[in-house]
């Protein structure tokens, strides 16, 4: 065959993935055709990398890859030549899904390979994607190589050993060809999910110059995004017969010296500004009075009384930052006001006030009150894939929208109330959006500008209400039914708000665990979308939506109760924690 991409038209399920987009971007310069099948179009990764203009020159298809005759029809009706298959579910969808994830890993694989067979007169070769998984967890302080044993410890594993196998009974039944790749640890832009994603997420934070942690250890083989895309066109386009299997080889280092670089950079480019922070309101000395906090190191500071005692005739304070009640009137005044703010702190910091007892109070000692007080609390149903096939309902076509009401807003470590009206009370672990600005009728393409900042919330639901309204307003709009906080983090020190890891916690318990990267329609669709036809003001909260493992969707469904604690943490935002009680 020949290897110039220019003359071929390749099919890739997938696309929209990290390494997938990073193919489209390969092939789209080679001049190939280029056909994208993915469940959903979601073209954020892509947009990282490319101009709509270079999309654009891709044709997208939307469809399911476990359905058994999707794919031969797309082979015939665009003559399809070549098909690199990465379509797959990661690690923590297959453990919490075994069924779904055989379905999308193994029975998608099954399909592509089908398709290939069906139409072995334009289809030369299948390249797919398979995983060091295969391998399971290893004590070997060296990279792994084909001539190791594989030992799968996950269903994700285990099913790309299947997978592996399949292919080689396709080939010696119906001589299909197959390049199956294993990726290690690629890094890049786009690489937001997964357990290999931390070297990529250290680098980012390294140059903002804020922690991290990477989950694993010892030599593996880093490599860059781009050279393995390469990879993936160069094995579809070769004319390798028969049904083969590689692990994807780069600079063999170890993990922890990737960390110890990444630390000294991230020491040599620390962020010294402190424009990026954390918001809080709280009691400073009992019921009645509010105060706004900003969070420094594990204490949360009192602006107005740092402020008055920053305050000299020769140090002049603006007034508001003495009279500072709430966040919304840092909010309120935009840019201007985030800067006075840092020039406070600032001053503080140089006369060690932030440690000070006057102004400082530990984070373990502070009476939060809600983060801010909004005009309106939106909320998004059924915005992640997973969820909605928990609850037995088909993915939405747009964002369903509702709404909670104002009485329904909760702090952190404040009470859930169990109402007499309803016995089935559930949690829902989800990402907070506060605005930051005016925003009506705002592009998707500016619609982050608008956003001020991300915070956890708990979107607290009484079933039997919500399920038996018809609408779920009363169901979702209880007394003390949205918990939010601690902490307002602005959006300046998020680098990607959609590859954040999202948990919810019952009595210490996970029972939600997923990544704001799965959330059907992103954030910056989201306040695009809202603001089309709903104003939204500074302050205005938008709850986006719960992955799965919800409680009333298990067997037996799981609810709240008396003595319960919930907990709902989201990376670099911090931690909701609330205690469940009978309403008074």
């Amino acid at each position: 065959m020949d290897n110039n991409p220019s003359d071929t038209t390749f099919l890739i399920t997938g696309a929209h993935g990290f390494i997938g987009a990073w193919i489209v971007k390969r092939l789209l310069a080679s001049g190939a055709r280029i056909v994208i099948f993915d469940q959903r179009s979601d073209p954020h990764r892509l947009r990282l990398i490319m101009s709509d203009d270079e999309i654009a020159q891709s044709m997208a298809l939307t469809g399911d890859i476990t359905e058994a005759n999707a794919l031969l029809p797309v082979i015939e009706d665009y003559a399809v030549t070549h098909i690199i298959h990465l379509a797959g579910l990661q690690v923590p969808t297959c453990r919490a899904n075994p069924r779904l994830g055989a379905m999308v890993n193994v029975v998608g694989t099954i399909n592509v390979l089908e398709a290939a067979r069906h139409a072995a007169d334009r289809i030369q070769r299948v390249v797919y994607a398979s995983s060091a998984a295969v391998f399971g967890t290893t004590e070997e302080e060296r990279p792994l190589t084909e001539r190791d044993a594989p030992q799968p410890t996950t269903h994700y594993g285990a099913f790309k050993r299947c997978n592996e196998d399949n292919a080689r009974v396709f080939y010696l039944d119906h001589g299909v060809n197959s390049i199956g790749l294993r990726p290690l640890t690629v890094y890049g832009v786009g690489r937001d999910f997964g357990l290999t994603s931390d070297p990529t997420k250290a680098m980012k934070a390294a140059v903002v110059g804020r922690p991290f942690h990477i989950r694993f250890g010892g030599r593996t083989d880093f490599q860059y995004v781009a050279d393995t895309a390469d990879i993936f066109i160069r094995a579809a386009t070769s004319n390798l017969e028969g049904a083969h299997v590689f692990n994807l080889h780069g600079e063999t280092i170890h993990v922890a010296d990737v960390a110890r670089e990444m630390r000294r950079l991230s020491r040599h480019h620390a962020f010294k500004e402190i424009g990026r922070m954390k918001f809080a309101q709280f009691t400073p000395r009992g019921p009645g009075e509010q105060s706004l906090g900003v969070l420094i190191n594990d204490r949360v500071v009192a602006v107005s009384a740092l402020a008055l005692a920053s305050s000299r005739p020769s140090k002049r304070i603006p007034s508001w930052l003495i009279e500072a009640p709430d966040t919304l009137e840092v909010i309120g005044r935009g840019d201007k006001g985030l800067a006075a703010l840092v020039a406070l702190i600032k001053h503080a910091q140089s006369r060690s006030f932030e440690i000070d007892d006057r102004f400082a109070i530990p984070v373990d000692s502070v009476s939060f009150l809600p983060p801010v007080y909004p005009s309106k609390i939106l909320a998004i149903g059924r915005n992640y894939v997973d969820h909605a096939i928990e609850g037995g309902e088909p993915l939405p076509a747009a964002p369903l929208i509702f709404n909670k009401l104002s009485n329904s807003l909760g702090a952190h470590n404040a009470p859930i109330e169990l109402p007499a009206i309803s016995s089935q009370v559930d949690y829902e672990a989800e990402l907070a959006v506060v605005i930051g600005r005016r925003a009506k009728r705002v592009s998707e393409a500016d619609a982050l500008e608008y956003v001020f900042g991300y915070a956890p919330i708990n979107d607290v639901s009484a079933r039997d209400l919500q399920f038996g309204d018809g609408q779920w307003v009363r169901g979702k709009g209880l007394d003390t039914f949205a918990p939010l906080g601690p902490f307002i983090t602005t959006r300046d020190e998020i680098a990607d708000v959609q590859a954040l890891k999202i948990e919810g916690r019952l009595n210490g318990e996970t029972m939600q665990s997923s990544n704001t990267s799965k959330m059907i329609f992103k954030v910056g669709f989201l306040v695009s979308y809202i603001s089309q036809g709903i104003t939204l003001e500074p302050g205005d909260v938008i709850a986006t939506g719960t992955p799965e493992g919800v409680g009333i969707f298990r067997e037996p469904p799981v609810l709240l109760k008396r003595g319960d604690v919930f907990e709902v943490e989201i990376e670099s935002l911090g931690t909701l924690r609330n205690p469940v009680v009978i309403a008074e």
